[in-house]
């Protein structure tokens, strides 16, 4: 039993040490309408984005999504999903986005200094041979109950991905706190 959990936790820290972290980013202001992340450096295999996030869209809940290079035009992005409340199961499929990584915060209605967490993961961010898949885990309190998604996302380019920009999807903004950080993920 014992060299099971040894094995467990040699692999544990073995993944740890993959991580780097590249940068962090908190809403110091009252709103900001963006978090970007530029010139991310081209050494890592895949990129891990960690956020705490709250916007004041007038919503329990608020969507926030990524865009790649600064690319705007809706017909590069794909987004598919599921979520559900514990109650209720909900799926999506988005083809015409202004972002992929669509995912779930709170928003303004959400009680006091609640928050949403959200993990994206960028896969294959370098390599230029093929278009850009994103994956996110995100979830958040709807005043006592909660919701979470799993979404993933196809970006139609085959560009390296230098910069990254965190928005609100109906054009909302993030409150003071809501913090992104930005890990490298090395090759196992």
């Amino acid at each position: 039993m014992s060299s099971t959990i040894l094995g467990i936790l040699a692999s544990s820290s073995a993944i740890a040490n993959n991580y780097e972290s590249i940068s962090t980013v908190t809403v110091t202001g009252a709103t900001q309408s963006t978090i970007v992340f530029s010139s991310i450096p081209g050494k890592y295999t895949h990129l891990q984005l960690r956020g705490i996030l709250r916007c004041n869209r007038a919503s329990t809940v608020g969507e926030v999504q990524l865009r790649y290079n600064g690319n705007t035009t809706v017909t590069d992005y794909r987004n598919h999903g599921i979520s559900g409340t514990g109650a209720v199961i909900a799926s999506y499929n988005d083809q015409s986005t202004a972002g992929g990584g669509l995912a779930i915060v709170s928003g303004a209605s959400a009680g006091s200094n609640q928050f949403g967490a959200v993990v994206w993961d960028v896969l294959d961010y370098e390599n230029t041979n093929k278009y850009k898949v994103d994956r996110a885990l995100s979830g958040t309190d709807q005043n006592g109950g909660g919701l979470v998604r799993f979404t993933s996302g196809l970006w139609i380019k085959t560009d390296a991905i230098t910069d990254i920009t965190i928005f609100e999807a109906d054009g909302s903004s993030f409150v003071t706190n809501s913090t992104v950080a930005l890990y490298g993920i090395k090759a196992a």
